[in-house]
């Protein structure tokens, strides 16, 4: 493909020649199909293009321009550098840098936005082909390697009309191939802006820009307690890992401009464990046995209950990280590292603070809005355990602001909102250019989402460099806006999963000149428009409940923490593990999980059985069946501790109309041990009936421990059996009157026969027993 910036062809093929080829063509071509081999038919390898954006051999970046606004008058110098990769599978050599520059300014966000994303083989300018603009330092590039390249290139000797606004800057790499061809297409491209302003115009107006850098990650537990994918955090954490680049950015000795850190609280727990080996949630004793253990009835849904102050929960921090166990491993020391270098940054710098593992706002207005003042509460205990001091903040991810979330946000909370998510109620005047407003006391800042999608490709539009240069050319742009309410100031939200790269801060080198960096909490203090007024509601939009997390999610985080608490309380000793519960089910709800819902749900189902069968993990025994002496009595059941901590619990059973079990008391039982308890049941009816006995916490509810005991009463064994006697011998005497006095049964004769055979009765009776009478048959 020809190069766009490439002349075109001089020469056409002669028509008889490209008939001859095309003769040779169809005559030889069956001969090369049929005759070689398929090894030798194959065709010569071609440089593996690597380069996916541009198609090139050689990859560019632009790692710093300097100044980032550069002053249209003699004598000013623009430095470029950054650095060239051989991408191909061949040698390169007798390269050439060369810069490239558009004639003609942008002079507006619309123009500015349609660059942005413009084709990154779009023509942009001239290359610069004049001695001493280009670099011709790398003669030779192995595949594979990368060399840095340096261009310094005088106002004067630009190709640019020299009005105000931003022009195009470009870097062409040019060279000879493996074969020693050389080609007048470019074989590595980059681009960026270069803003220009007049001397007068940086001398009247002063540009100011907050950049927020966020701190920000998916947050896994395992069922045991202990943080998910180590293996993930090792890489993140490590060296050239995405968080240990941040914590270097935010670095105050960094030499990088001011910015402000929007952090998950979260994070600094998650480096905690890990600093400290990854340890299972414990159950270990975290207060002084002989001291009234802490309230332990609550189950985490109530917004307004404060989370345990366990201070020695891992976790747990002062104002450092002088008491930290590091365990041993590269993974605990990176962790260590990078939780040190954070509280450091956190401590000397502007500290925004989310809501504790980063809530998904949506779906808790559509779900559960308590969540969200659970998760605020959480942060809050976490800034104390860190010895921190931050503002509260709220960002929202490209839905703006929830409707149903509006009431829940305290007054003192900083409200990040981006200028394309804007509720279609909001004022106009309130856009990225006039980026403050007053919503009902509360401070709202509109962020740029332009500004915060990076510079044009190719390459990474979020490096340090192209973002800056992103915002000092939409900067620039606004400073030739005439539009009343524009001010010179604007704010910037980095992505959420934000990675610098190599190029380092986007606010590097915005200590002088005319645009410079200021922490958001500052911005608007030298502004002379004031913030917008305006309701909160009125910013609000609704949300699409398909991008949201589902409300199942949050059924499973009460659940879990509802669990822990109930742990939590029939343990005497600690005071940990209510609180380790609240913070895994809290990053449950994070918004990095909108994509990953079959591994949360299952993550999170394995924490609630595992929690659960520690709580059953206390039963009870009971003998196989009791009777009682009367109605009421008293039996013994032991309750057998499966924990290695002790525990202290009580035992309830039925309590009905037919039979009632008191409940035991508080009953203490050591650990991996067991305890005698006598029970007092009594009954009101008779019969035979079975019993639960079950182990409860102090507040009844039961925590898996069961036992059924059949229970019957001696004395109602007694009249059962009076009964049946009383009643057999009863039926007997009834049997026997009844057949004593019925009447005999006789044989009646008709009374003409009696007349007749009468006589012959009396013969009959009169004649010896022993004479048969003849005519037997006669008589009958």
């Amino acid at each position: 493909m020809l190069d766009r910036d490439a002349s075109p062809l001089r020469a056409a093929t002669p028509p008889r020649l490209a008939a001859l080829l095309l003769v040779l063509a169809v005559l030889v071509g069956p001969l090369l199909v049929l005759g070689p081999t398929p090894a030798s038919a194959a065709p010569a390898s071609a440089p593996a293009l690597d380069d996916e954006e541009t198609g090139t051999p050689l990859t560019v970046t632009i790692d710093g321009v300097t100044p980032d606004v550069g002053v249209l008058a003699p004598g000013t110098v623009i430095t470029v550098t950054g650095t060239v990769t051989n991408a191909s599978d061949e040698t390169w050599t007798d390269l050439q840098i060369f810069p490239v520059t558009s004639s003609a300014p942008l002079t507006s966000e619309s123009e500015l936005e349609a660059a942005a994303d413009s084709d990154p083989l779009s023509f942009i300018g001239e290359r610069l082909l004049v001695d001493g603009l280009f670099d011709e330092s790398v003669t030779r590039l192995p595949p594979g390697e990368t060399r840095p390249y340096r261009l310094d290139l005088p106002i004067e000797q630009l190709r640019i009309s020299g009005a105000p606004g931003v022009y195009w800057l470009g870097v062409h790499a040019l060279g000879a191939d493996g074969d020693g061809t050389r080609s007048g297409n470019a074989v590595g491209r980059a681009r960026t802006f270069l803003p220009l302003l007049d001397r007068g115009r940086t001398a009247d107006t002063a540009g100011r820009a907050s950049v927020v850098v966020p701190l920000r990650a998916p947050i896994r537990y395992a069922a045991d307690g202990s943080i998910a994918d180590p293996e993930a955090w090792a890489v993140q954490l490590g060296d050239g890992g995405r968080l240990r680049r941040i914590a270097d950015l935010v670095d105050p000795d960094a030499g990088a401009g001011p910015t402000s850190i929007l952090l998950d609280p979260a994070l600094l727990d998650v480096a905690r464990r890990l600093a400290e080996g990854n340890p299972a949630r414990s159950l270990a004793p975290t207060a002084d046995p002989e001291e009234e253990p802490a309230d332990p009835g609550s189950t985490g849904t109530d917004a307004t209950e404060e989370p345990s102050d366990d201070a020695t929960d891992p976790g747990s921090v002062g104002g450092d990280t002088g008491d930290l166990q590091v365990a041993d491993g590269p993974l605990a020391a990176a962790a260590a590292a990078w939780l040190e270098d954070v509280l450091a940054a956190a401590t000397a710098g502007d500290l925004l603070v989310l809501p504790y593992g980063d809530v998904d706002l949506g779906a808790a207005a559509l779900h559960d809005p308590v969540a969200y003042g659970r998760a605020r509460l959480l942060a809050d205990d976490a800034l104390d355990r860190y010895g921190l001091e931050g503002t509260p903040a709220v960002a929202p991810r490209g839905e703006g602001l929830p409707a149903g979330l509006v009431d829940e946000i305290e007054d003192d909370v900083v409200v990040l909102v981006g200028d394309d998510e804007l509720g279609a109620d909001a004022p106009e005047d309130l856009t990225a250019a006039a980026p403050l407003a007053d919503a009902d006391g509360r401070r709202v800042v509109v962020v740029d989402d332009d500004v915060a999608a990076g510079g044009p490709a190719p390459g990474d539009r979020t490096s340090g460099v192209l973002l800056r240069q992103q915002l000092a050319a939409t900067m620039v742009v606004g400073a030739l806006d005439d539009r009343p309410g524009a001010t010179q100031e604007r704010a910037v939200l980095l992505p959420a999963l934000w990675n610098p790269g190599d190029a380092g801060s986007p606010t590097r080198g915005l200590t002088t000149g005319w645009l410079r960096s200021v922490p958001l909490t500052e911005l608007g203090t030298a502004a002379d428009a004031e913030p917008v007024t305006t309701d909160l509601a009125a910013l609000a939009t609704d949300v699409d409940a398909a991008e949201a997390l589902p409300d199942d999610l949050f059924v499973l985080s009460r659940s879990l923490v509802t669990r822990g608490s109930r742990l939590d309380s029939i343990l005497p000793e600690t005071d940990a593990v209510r609180s380790q519960t609240e913070r895994a089910a809290a990053a449950v709800l994070s918004y990095e999980h909108r994509g990953d819902l079959a591994r949360v749900r299952s993550g999170v189902r394995d924490q609630i059985e595992q929690v659960q069968g520690l709580l059953a993990s206390v039963t009870v025994e009971a003998p196989p069946t009791i009777t009682l002496s009367g109605d009421d009595g008293d039996f013994n059941v032991r309750v057998v501790n499966g924990l290695d901590q002790p525990v202290v619990v009580e035992l309830r059973g039925d309590e009905s109309r037919r039979v009632t079990v008191a409940p035991s008391g508080p009953v203490e039982v050591p650990a991996s041990g067991s305890a005698s308890v006598r029970m007092t049941v009594t009954m009101h009816r008779l019969g035979v009936y079975d019993v639960d006995v079950r182990v409860v916490d102090e507040t009844g509810t039961a925590l898996g421990g069961t036992v059924v005991v059949p229970v019957r009463s001696a004395a109602v064994s007694d009249i059962i059996w009076a009964i049946i006697i009383g009643a057999a011998v009863l039926f007997v005497g009834a049997t026997l009157w009844w057949y004593r006095g019925r009447p005999r049964r006789r044989i009646s004769t008709p009374a003409s026969v009696a007349a007749v055979s009468r006589p012959d009765d009396a013969d009959d009776a009169a004649r010896p027993t022993g004479d048969a009478p003849s005519g037997s048959g006669e008589r009958a």
